[in-house]
């Protein structure tokens, strides 16, 4: 699966030096910065909640649903919590 691209808006408080970013070739990383990637995305744009965010982050691996496309193991959604 090919890197997915991301955007950074710049804004009044952005840094002088543009953000880095960084891609790793190990199945275990890869999978974790693809799906955090992916539910950063998510909360930034109000489809899940800080809370949710949180949960979701903490119980990792867990919660893993390889980027919504499995079940994961323990529900970390609101309305799915185990």
């Amino acid at each position: 699966m090919p890197p997915e691209a991301t955007y950074y808006d710049v804004t009044e408080y952005w840094p002088d030096e543009p953000p880095v970013g960084m891609w790793f070739n190990y199945g275990l990383v890869d999978e974790f910065m693809r799906e955090w990637m992916m539910r950063k995305h998510k909360l930034r744009n109000g489809e899940i909640t800080d809370a949710e965010y949180l949960e979701w982050k903490l119980n990792w691996p867990n919660t893993c649903d390889d980027c919504e496309k499995n079940k994961p193991n323990k529900g970390w959604r609101m309305h799915e919590k185990n």
